[in-house]
């Protein structure tokens, strides 16, 4: 549970871990953690940034539907951002295996989002994707400082 501390003064929040009680509903898990940072913001400052981790890649049949899902919840709330950690997961591990880059990520979105350092802070994000007979052709889009 957390409460108003009228001491604490945030510059953004940050979180590890999202814990699925259901690992098998995407949309319920989606309804919570949009409710967290809503009722985070609704404590503090509704502007407040919010990072997050994505989900590892631990070898779980739903969980690439639950790391999309966090990507379009990062989309969808303005002033959310997302470190991704499934090529530092273990598919035996829940958590990323190497936590040093993975706190990188995060520590380089708040520099670029928080800060407005002139940095890039993500890598390159799937823009479209089509399909023709058996090739398929992929563009991304990348950050510019």
């Amino acid at each position: 549970m957390t409460s108003k501390s009228q001491s604490l003064i945030f510059l953004a929040l940050l979180k590890y871990f999202l814990l699925i009680n259901d690992a098998h509903n995407i949309d319920l898990y989606a309804y919570n953690f949009e409710k967290l940072i809503s009722s985070w913001r609704n404590l503090w400052n509704e502007n407040l940034p919010f990072y997050f981790v994505q989900l590892s890649s631990i070898d779980r049949p739903s969980w690439p539907y639950f790391r999309d899902m966090q990507r379009k919840v990062s989309l969808k709330i303005p002033n959310t951002f997302m470190a991704i950690s499934s090529d530092y997961g273990d598919s035996l591990n829940v958590h990323p295996t190497h936590k040093q880059p993975v706190g990188e990520r995060l520590a380089l979105l708040a520099l670029k989002n928080s800060y407005h350092k002139n940095i890039i802070a993500n890598g390159p994000e799937v823009k479209s994707v089509l399909q023709n007979g058996k090739d398929i052709a992929i563009t991304f889009s990348m950050q510019k400082n």
